[in-house]
């Protein structure tokens, strides 16, 4: 994605791209996520979903009516930690709830 005069625009991707970012924002500031391993990505036209071993769930993309999770509608450049008090069941068992 890019962001260009306030607009994002996005570049087609042919080939996966590795992401090595993850960030969770508290009161507007940002942090980097440590120890991310992700089990499962989903993408749509105009914004990603990703749920890693740990049951956290991340997006980034077009944050139009609040489609992030994030309770705002700022778009997203880089995966963003969605709080557990926004998350309904994605149809993602929690690691607790994993079959042995």
């Amino acid at each position: 994605m890019l962001e260009k005069a306030g607009k994002i625009t996005y570049n087609c991707e042919l080939s996966p791209r590795r992401v090595t970012t993850f960030v969770e924002k508290n009161r507007g500031i940002s942090t980097s996520v440590k120890d991310v391993v992700i089990s499962d990505v989903k993408c749509g036209t105009n914004h990603c979903v990703a749920f890693d071993t740990k049951g956290r769930v991340y997006t980034w993309g077009f944050a139009g009516y609040g489609r992030l999770g994030h309770s705002e509608t700022k778009d997203e450049m880089v995966p963003r930690q969605v709080k557990v008090g926004n998350v309904m069941n994605f149809g993602h068992a929690t690691p607790s709830e994993q079959p042995e």
